[in-house]
């Protein structure tokens, strides 16, 4: 599966790239403020209950809670279309802000279902058919949005996404046991299912909230305050820099959280060491791929865009920051699981949030962007290093805890 992912995302940056050539910086802008939105949008329609699909111990438990999540996912679409369609005809907003409402929260559903079908293959160790449908993914998508650049549609780059994602949704569906779907579930059933996850709601769900604010609510802040112009560059340097995040973090956290619930739960000595071994590997090489990215890289893009892409370099030199930051914590962030740390989990994205909205608010009174991306992305990487270090520190005491 990590071949897969990794070839889908090479595939993904690269069609980025040359989109975002094609479409210009304000189109790939809407595009970023819609992504964004639709992110924010998914921690809600799923209630943080996504985790429970990969945990399940059966089969049967596993289909049942991706039929709940579903029915979840639907009744937040239409609750959401109400809420939009009201805010609309109160405030009278332009039609391309409606419109970019509406796009989001049916690309939030959408989007919602495709990753609860991942989930469900993971739990079921379907990993060729994860793999096969990121590639097929990344490749549809590519191309529906080329073919809309064409035809010249309006909003082209969000169309590609929407039917790249419900073919893809359509393929899963062949693999999917849909005998569950047809199967009308109790209310006893529901209300237990609910009750027995009561606490990743209560906990679990405004921590995920705030961290989907603080990841994504720059580049709608940037679109708002600044230009769309402005929010396409910042999207475009971050997914350029998240890529490598993403490749480490998805190879890593997976086995680092296995091996770190058996240390802390057997041989505690040893999870200090491991995961110091674990971070000082990923800063190494997030090191080097953002000195690369930030050298030969800057010279690359500024060749392949030319000047039209104002700050591009300079945005991406300044996001490497906050990268660098992540990298320390991001691929071991299930320690706040394994050693019941939620509120801190709380406490720490809702300081990320703070962060970044005193950045943008800098930003905005000085009028310059440069300001608001350089005090979040300081400030932002120094948190996300206290937090790696925290855990390191807690992890020093666990063998005389436990003797």
């Amino acid at each position: 599966m990590l071949k897969g992912s990794t070839f889908s995302q090479m595939i993904g940056i690269l069609g980025a790239l040359y989109l975002a050539k094609l479409y210009g910086d304000e189109v790939y802008g809407t595009f970023a403020i819609f992504s964004s939105i639709l992110n924010i949008l998914f921690i809600l329609f799923t209630l943080n209950l996504d985790n429970v699909l990969v945990l399940s111990k059966t089969k049967r438990e596993a289909n049942t809670t991706l039929v709940k999540i579903v029915s979840l996912a639907f009744l937040f679409l239409f609750l959401a279309l109400g809420i939009v369609f009201g805010i609309t005809n109160l405030f009278h907003l332009k039609e391309e802000i409606s419109s970019l409402l509406y796009l989001s929260v049916f690309g939030g559903f959408i989007f919602t279902l495709k990753s609860n079908c991942e989930y469900y293959f993971t739990f079921a160790k379907k990993f060729k058919i994860i793999a096969n449908a990121k590639i097929l993914y990344a490749i549809l998508t590519l191309v529906t949005q080329f073919i809309f650049y064409k035809m010249n549609l309006e909003n082209g780059l969000i169309f590609g996404f929407i039917i790249a994602t419900c073919i893809v949704i359509l393929s899963y569906t062949f693999f999917l046991e849909k005998e569950y779907f047809l199967k009308k579930e109790s209310y006893a059933n529901i209300k237990s299912f609910y009750k027995t996850n009561h606490n990743l709601i209560r906990f679990g769900l405004p921590s995920n909230l705030i961290n989907a604010f603080a990841n994504h609510i720059l580049t709608i802040l940037i679109g708002s305050f600044f230009s769309t112009s402005a929010a396409g560059v910042y999207g475009i340097c971050m997914k350029i820099l998240n890529i490598p995040l993403v490749i480490i973090s998805s190879s890593v956290s997976q086995v680092f959280y296995q091996k770190a619930v058996d240390y802390h739960q057997n041989e505690p000595s040893k999870l200090f060491n491991f995961t110091k071994k674990i971070i000082r590997n990923n800063v190494l090489a997030m090191l080097g791929v953002i000195l690369l990215t930030n050298t030969l890289g800057g010279f690359l893009l500024e060749w392949f865009f030319g000047k039209s892409w104002e700050n591009l370099n300079l945005y991406l030199a300044i996001l490497s920051i906050l990268v660098f930051g992540r990298i320390f914590f991001n691929p071991i962030s299930s320690l706040l699981v394994i050693f019941d740390k939620l509120k801190l989990g709380l406490v720490f994205n809702s300081t990320l949030l703070a962060i970044n909205l005193l950045g943008i608010y800098i930003g905005y009174l000085f009028q310059n962007l440069v300001y608001g991306i350089t005090i979040l992305s300081v400030f932002g990487s120094f948190l996300y290093i206290l937090i790696a270090f925290y855990f390191l520190k807690l992890m020093k005491k666990l063998p005389y805890e436990f003797n």
